[in-house]
């Protein structure tokens, strides 16, 4: 009895954070968040155009027709806002996408303001069905919680249907309340479904891009995600390497050759394991560059433990007391060489990277199972 409780329970829990937050793991959007800006970006820039068009058949209908007449000036407001706001995106937040979901909620909420007051205040012996039509597109355009969207729906109709029943006549605010109340739900469930879907969609993207980025052997980065840091580092100020730390297994050829190449590859995944948990306690990146050689990529924040963390490598390798009794060295077991060098002025990534690697075979030279630092 117990055990199907506590699988109702868990049933419970996961459909509530779906529900609430578009996926059973509530920290995957704060995880994605750039990519949530990303998707954000195009229907924010589609809606401005979209608002922009109807603002301005509007504005041409309030000139010709009396019964526009009282909405003339407040049209005119929104359309010149949403005019700034579209060389706004155009010029800046073209390349600035992470401020899109923030810009998309703000644009909403002012034309939830301007639907308001054209439903509420300007068409008093009217049916207005603008708040509804918002509340069924403008929400599930966005790749958001869904619970942000419950929020301000919920929001808009009480204040909505509070004015209705303010300024309209019973019967009428009667028919806005019904309408509001079954666009709010309609929404609702849309909002659920979009978010629900797109986050299926991300996560499988993101599974594919981590699947293609990783090394099937150790589970650390592999070269194509060295290359994509290197290539970062290199365009973007925010991706800045302080330092490297190259690694190579000592004498690997002779160990796959006395042991054969499964037990090579058991001790590979044995230092892929330990470099994981280095690079989780520094915060720092570690991938396996090819064959049985590593690298380290050390941020600034990290920069002065640098030798420290090699030596640690080092250690932590050593510890593992992986046999090699025919090691052509005089140490009895697997070991690592390695080369350090840190970030000079007027250095790129790839010249720290060349000077870790010359670091490295200077190692190799003085007789393996040493650490040389390049600066």
């Amino acid at each position: 009895m117990n055990k199907k409780r506590s699988v109702y329970i868990s049933k419970i829990k996961k459909w509530s954070r779906i529900f609430f937050f578009g996926s059973d793991d509530i920290n995957f959007f704060a995880r994605q968040r750039q990519s949530a800006a990303e998707i954000n970006y195009v229907p924010l820039l589609t809606t401005t155009v979209i608002a922009l068009i109807s603002f301005f058949f509007l504005h041409v209908l309030s000139e010709w027709y009396v019964v526009y007449e009282s909405i003339h000036h407040l049209n005119f407001v929104l359309m010149s806002v949403t005019i700034l706001l579209f060389i706004f995106e155009m010029v800046y937040l073209r390349k600035h996408r992470k401020y899109s979901t923030v810009v998309y909620y703000l644009y909403i909420i002012v034309c939830y303001i301007y639907v308001i007051l054209l439903g509420a205040v300007f068409m008093p012996t009217d049916v207005s069905p603008w708040v509804g039509i918002l509340m069924c597109v403008f929400p599930t355009l966005l790749f958001t919680y869904p619970f942000f969207h419950y929020i301000v729906n919920t929001i808009v109709s009480v204040i909505y249907i509070t004015l209705c029943f303010i300024v309209k006549d019973q019967t009428m605010a009667i028919r806005e309340t019904i309408i509001t109340i079954l666009a709010l739900f309609c929404s609702d469930f849309a909002t659920l479904i979009v978010a629900y879907q797109r986050v299926l969609s991300l996560k499988a993207n993101t599974r594919y891009e981590q699947d293609s980025r990783t090394d099937d052997l150790t589970g650390l980065p592999n070269r194509r995600a060295i290359n994509l840091r290197l290539n970062n580092a290199h365009n973007k100020p925010k991706e800045f390497i302080a330092g490297m730390i190259m690694l190579d297994v000592d004498n690997f050829k002779a160990y796959n050759d006395n042991y054969g190449h499964i037990k090579g590859d058991e001790a590979l995944i044995k230092i892929g394991n330990v470099l994981k948990i280095i690079a989780s306690r520094y915060n720092i990146f570690i991938g396996r560059y090819g064959g049985e050689e590593f690298i380290v990529f050390v941020n600034f924040i990290n920069v002065n433990n640098i030798d420290n963390i090699a030596k640690e490598i080092k250690e932590s390798v050593k510890d593992l007391n992986i046999d090699f009794v025919s090691n052509p060295s005089k140490e009895k077991q697997l070991t690592i060489s390695i080369g350090v060098a840190r970030t000079e002025t007027g250095d790129d990534a790839l010249d720290v990277l060349n000077n870790a690697d010359i670091a490295l075979y200077q190692s190799k030279n003085k007789g393996r199972n040493v650490i040389t630092d390049k600066n």
